[in-house]
């Protein structure tokens, strides 16, 4: 009727004037209770007199702007639950609102959801919890053949996996590997590794579908086991997680054995970290394919045998010319990985697997060997001034620059360098 339509818009206007735009600490600060009390008044008198209007759930939703505002969100999502059963798409645009400003319904609330759709949707890191979880798992197995049953469970694993280590597993978690979903394994397995069941968690790895994620959680699974080589073998692991375990994981006689039956890129990445590994350049040379390579081997070798100091200077210059040529993202993430190990074996077989794959260390090695012989050289300060500016590019720039910060100081090289600095600079004066 007209008289309803009046009264509405005079009702909305009340809204917009007396709850103004802003922040909602602002608003309840700047808002008198009484302002709140007679706006809900105003709401449920036009909705008691015209209860069957065709916009009676729109001025009900108005009721979630009150409330909200006035600090009783319980309230504002009962309204929303209320119209969600008749208008689900309506009521779900507000509660994104309430939700996107990080308003979730309460375990009071969410007590009273009986759409297990709805339920699914609102479960979360914001809502779950232990005392919730096993309830929704038994739930979610009443309906195994609904869309919003894998959902749910998928929310429930990631939330278990989401838990520190010191929180057990629910008692509801599932004992069987399976994968409905290859997000629904991702999340179990990630929870059982986290709990120190990684036996389970391998398993459940290799039943759910291959993709780059599943293949870097099962590869350093079986990097901990000890089985590197099965790692390098999964179909979807990155060329990243690849180079880490040729470099780092694989010993002589592995890198030999996959390089019979390696192609295209991993064949190369092989043949390279051999030839880094190699006793001599001559020997190197035997392992790579690229004449280019070859060549720079070639002449490192002459250079080796006829000049030590033109040899470091090649080394210098050709750096990721000669063994990986790998990209700064790589070497920032070996950093960082190596800062955070613990394990003694593995940091050191990182410090080795730099240390014979970066040219510049190489070249420190022949500068310092150089300068030793000629610490008394007219030009034994101009070749020292060389050295340190090789290993402050090494520790300040790059890729590689944080872990030589935590490394390089602590070796015998750089303390030779270091003591035969003072040699060269006390002969020079």
């Amino acid at each position: 009727s007209s008289k309803a339509s009046d009264e509405r818009v005079a009702l909305k206007k009340a809204l917009t004037k007396d709850i103004p735009h802003g922040w909602k600490s602002e608003i309840a600060r700047l808002t008198p209770k009484q302002t709140f009390n007679s706006l809900r008044n105003q709401r449920s008198d036009w909705l008691r007199k015209y209860p069957g209007h065709a916009l009676a759930d729109d001025v009900r939703l108005w009721g979630v702007r009150i409330e909200f505002f006035a600090g009783d969100l319980d309230a504002a999502w009962d309204i929303l639950l209320d119209v969600y059963k008749r208008h689900p798409q309506r009521a779900a645009s507000e509660m994104y609102y309430l939700l996107r400003n990080g308003n979730p319904p309460s375990a009071a609330v969410l007590s009273r959801v009986t759409d297990p759709l709805l339920l699914t949707s609102l479960s979360n890191e914001d809502t779950l919890s232990a005392g919730r979880w096993d309830g929704l798992w038994k739930l979610s197995e009443t309906a195994q053949k609904a869309k919003w049953s894998i959902n749910l469970q998928e929310r429930l694993l990631h939330w278990a996996a989401s838990q520190p280590k010191a929180q057990a597993l629910p008692a509801k978690f599932p004992r069987q590997s399976r994968a409905p979903t290859a997000f629904w394994g991702k999340a179990r397995a990630i929870a059982l590794a986290k709990h120190g069941q990684t036996t389970s968690a391998r398993k459940q790895l290799e039943r759910t579908p291959a993709d780059a994620q599943q293949a870097a959680l099962l590869g350093g699974l079986y990097l901990n086991a000890r089985q590197p080589e099965r790692a390098l073998a999964l179909p979807k692991l990155s060329t990243h997680s690849q180079l880490y375990l040729v470099r780092v994981a694989l010993s002589d006689a592995q890198l030999r054995k996959q390089r019979k039956q390696a192609k295209g890129e991993l064949r190369t990445m092989l043949d390279t970290e051999l030839a880094a590994r190699a006793k001599s350049w001559s020997a190197a040379q035997k392992l790579v394919r690229d004449r280019a390579r070859k060549d720079r081997y070639t002449e490192a070798a002459r250079l080796q045998k006829k000049d030590t100091l033109a040899y470091a200077r090649y080394l210098a210059e050709h750096y990721t010319q000669l063994f990986a040529e790998v990209d700064s993202g790589f070497l920032r993430g070996l950093s960082v990985h190596y800062e955070d190990l613990k394990a003694p074996n593995e940091r050191r077989a990182v410090e080795r697997a730099m240390e014979r794959g970066d040219e510049r260390w190489r070249a420190l090695e022949a500068y310092t060997k150089w300068l030793e012989k000629h610490s008394s050289a007219p030009t034994a300060r101009q070749v020292l001034t060389e050295a340190d500016q090789l290993y402050i590019r090494m520790t300040s720039n790059g890729g590689a620059s944080g872990f030589w910060q935590a490394h390089a100081g602590k070796t015998k090289l750089v303390a030779r360098l270091r003591k035969v600095g003072k040699t060269v600079r006390a002969n020079a004066h």
